[in-house]
């Protein structure tokens, strides 16, 4: 009986050995697939530091290049400064108020009536940009937005730059106006 049992022991203690050697295999495949995933992460890591360090780079050329602008306009006279100041807090704020420039001697053209009438029939057109309007009134795109910009400038529409694609509509001070005109 005594060989019974030591043979029955030295079973056990193999099979312990083979849980043990069982176990170790697993942890280090476990292993394996941690220190991919670090490596991975490590990889995203070192990219986004990168893409971040390339941000700043543009920031600060941003930043050079307005504080430039800033000093160069520095020399303009006080009422000019006031003007522009004003302008940019509008801009700044998502609309720019009308530019009274060319107000007197404008006269509408066909392509403008056709935008005025689209944007007062379906207002949802401005919030789509400047190709969605081309497209509906059947003209080129440069052609409709250099026609926009010339009726936000005069103050028949307004523009939303802090949106892409520009955002248009009619200005509330000339609903009435645009209203006689299509």
């Amino acid at each position: 009986m005594s060989v019974l049992k030591k043979r029955t022991l030295e079973e056990n203690i193999i099979e312990l050995i083979n849980q043990i050697f069982n176990e170790i295999l697993r942890i280090r495949s476990a292993q394996r697939i941690v220190d991919d995933k670090i490596s991975y992460i490590e990889s995203d890591i070192s990219r986004i530091k990168t893409d971040i360090r390339y941000i700043a780079t543009h920031i600060e050329e941003i930043y050079e290049q307005i504080t430039s602008e800033f000093r160069a306009r520095s020399s303009i006279d006080a009422e000019s400064e006031h003007k522009e100041i004003e302008i940019l807090k509008n801009t700044i704020k998502g609309y720019k108020k009308e530019v009274d420039i060319k107000k007197k001697e404008f006269k509408l053209n066909k392509t403008d009536k056709l935008i005025l009438k689209v944007l007062t029939e379906k207002p949802e057109l401005g919030k789509l940009g400047a190709s969605k309007i081309a497209s509906t009134i059947g003209k080129g795109r440069e052609h409709t937005t250099r026609r926009l910009k010339t009726l936000t400038d005069i103050g028949y529409l307004t523009r939303d730059e802090t949106k892409w694609p520009y955002e248009y509509r009619i200005a509330e001070n000339k609903a009435e106006e645009v209203m006689r005109i299509i």
